[in-house]
C-alpha cells in the first residue's frame, strides 16, 4: 500500500460534466473525451473557435434562427448556451471532472481546450443498434480511476442530482480527493483518509480507540524532538492536550459504512520542516493499516523513521488497534491516480 502523500494543487477547479445519465460514458473513456450537445442544433451553420473571445450573444442569434426556422419553442435556450459556455470556456486545462455512470463516476483531468468536431463515435452492439455519439463540442481528457458514488460523502453525492450538464463542484474539492488518496496536502494542511467498511454496528470503544490512536499520531509528530518516549508518552498527550496544542480536527460520518477524516494545520512538530512533519504523520498513519515499510528515503533519516515505528507501533499495541480496525473493517484508499497528475504543473503555473 502506496502512502506516498499527494500535493494537491489549490488552483485545480472540479466539474461534473454528464454523458446523458452515463450513455455515453464508453464514448467518453474509449475516445478519451468529454463532450456536450448543447450546440448541435447549429450544425454546420456555426462553428466556434472556442479560443477564449467566443462572442456567445451571436451564439445565442445562431440558435433563435435555427429554432425560428423549425418552428420550435426558444424556451431553454439560454440555458443551453450557459452549459455550452461552462463547458468551453470556466473548464481549464488540468481541471479535474467527474462523469457519472449509474452506481459509479469516472475522473478525468482535462487535456486540451474545447474544440468542434462534427464526426461521429460509434460503438457496435451485436445485439442492438449501434451506440452514436454526435456532440460537437469535445475536449480531450486523460481518464482515470473508478469511484463508487457510495464512497462519497452524502453532500458530495446529493450535489451529483442537479439537473445540469456542466456544474462545478469545488466546495467538495476535499470529499473528492478523501475518496482517491489515504493522505494529501494543499498548501500548509495535511488531510488523512479513513474509511469504516463494516456492515455491522459500529461499537463506540473502537470508534474511541481509532481516535486516541489518531491523537497519538500527532503526539508523535508534536513531542519527537522533546524526548518522547514509550514510558512518558500519555503525560505527554495530556501535557499537549491540556495546552491546547493539538490541532488534530476530524470529520467523520459514523455510519456502518462510513468516513473518518483527519485534518492537520501546518507547523506540528517545528523541529521538522513543513514537508518533513507531514511525512512523518503519514508514516505514524500507515502503521495503523499494517504497513511494514519504513519509507520515505530521503525525507526523514532512518534514525528518525525507526523511531517513529517504534512508538507507534506501542500505542499500537496499547490500544489493541489491530482487532479495532479488523472490527471496523478500517481501510483506506488504494486508488491508481498517476493519470490524474499528469497535468499538476500547468494547474500550479496558472496565472
Amino acid at each position: 500500500m502506496d502512502f506516498q502523500f499527494y500535493n494537491v494543487p489549490s488552483k485545480r477547479r472540479y466539474w461534473v460534466v454528464r454523458a446523458d445519465g452515463g450513455v455515453y460514458l464508453p464514448h467518453f473513456l474509449r475516445w478519451g473525451i468529454a463532450t456536450v450537445g448543447h450546440l448541435d442544433e447549429l450544425g454546420a451553420t456555426h462553428q466556434p473557435k472556442f479560443d477564449g473571445r467566443e462572442n456567445w450573444s451571436s451564439v445565442h442569434q445562431e440558435l433563435i434562427k435555427v429554432f425560428e426556422k423549425a418552428d420550435r419553442p426558444l424556451r431553454g435556450l439560454n440555458s443551453l448556451v450557459g452549459q455550452a459556455r461552462a463547458f468551453a470556456d470556466e473548464i481549464r486545462i488540468g481541471d479535474w471532472i467527474m462523469t457519472p455512470g449509474d452506481e459509479q463516476l469516472r475522473i478525468g483531468v482535462v487535456m486540451s481546450d474545447a474544440f468542434w468536431d462534427s464526426s461521429p463515435l460509434v460503438i457496435e452492439r451485436p445485439d442492438r443498434p449501434n451506440l452514436v455519439l454526435r456532440h460537437l463540442i469535445r475536449r480531450k481528457v486523460t481518464w482515470g480511476p473508478v469511484v463508487y458514488k457510495a464512497d462519497f460523502t452524502s453532500p458530495l453525492q446529493r450535489s451529483l442530482w442537479a439537473n445540469q450538464t456542466v456544474f462545478n463542484v469545488d466546495q467538495h474539492w476535499e470529499a473528492i480527493c478523501h475518496s482517491l488518496y489515504p493522505a494529501f496536502s494543499r498548501e500548509d494542511t495535511l488531510y488523512l483518509s479513513g474509511k469504516i467498511t463494516t456492515a455491522s454496528n459500529v461499537n463506540n470503544v473502537d470508534v474511541a480507540a481509532y481516535l486516541s490512536t489518531l491523537s497519538d499520531v500527532e503526539v508523535i509528530v508534536r513531542a519527537l524532538k522533546s524526548g518522547l518516549s514509550k514510558a512518558n508518552f500519555d503525560d505527554e498527550l495530556h501535557a499537549l492536550a491540556d495546552s491546547g496544542e493539538l490541532t488534530l480536527a476530524t470529520k467523520a460520518e459514523f455510519y456502518s459504512p462510513g468516513d473518518i477524516w483527519v485534518q492537520l494545520a501546518g507547523g506540528t512538530g517545528s523541529f521538522f520542516s513543513k514537508h518533513e512533519w507531514m511525512t512523518a504523520v503519514v508514516l505514524a498513519y500507515s502503521l495503523i493499516f499494517g504497513n511494514s515499510k519504513l519509507g520515505f528515503d530521503g525525507i526523514l533519516d532512518l534514525a528518525t523513521r525507526q523511531k517513529i515505528r517504534d512508538l507507534m507501533l506501542a500505542r499500537l499495541e496499547k490500544r489493541k488497534m489491530d482487532k479495532v480496525v479488523e472490527r471496523l473493517g478500517a481501510t483506506v484508499p488504494t486508488k491508481k491516480t498517476t493519470a490524474l497528475e499528469s497535468m499538476d504543473e500547468v494547474v500550479r503555473n496558472r496565472d
